[in-house]
């Protein structure tokens, strides 16, 4: 099975514009769903602190680790404001 890839930057924007088109059928404002995304980006940034934390292998870290993405690999948070 082939390995799922991240998303280019232009189809992350995608995505992200995508879903933020969407807010209101989910009761938010923009406001508020950008509040979201980012309270859930500062608890997954630690992802690998929070592993090490549990004592998971630092083999088993390096499996997961290219699930999760660098906000400076997709730009930061300045293309949501």
């Amino acid at each position: 099975m082939k390995p799922r890839q991240h998303p280019a930057h232009g189809e992350l924007l995608a995505i992200l514009a995508s879903a933020m088109g969407w807010v209101a059928r989910f009761g938010l404002t923009h406001d508020k769903a950008l509040a979201s995304v980012d309270k859930v980006w500062r608890v997954l940034r630690e992802w690998k602190n929070r592993f090490e934390e549990y004592g998971v292998a630092a083999e088993e870290i390096d499996k997961v680790s290219s699930a999760f993405r660098h906000a400076w690999e997709i730009g930061g948070w300045s293309w949501c404001a």
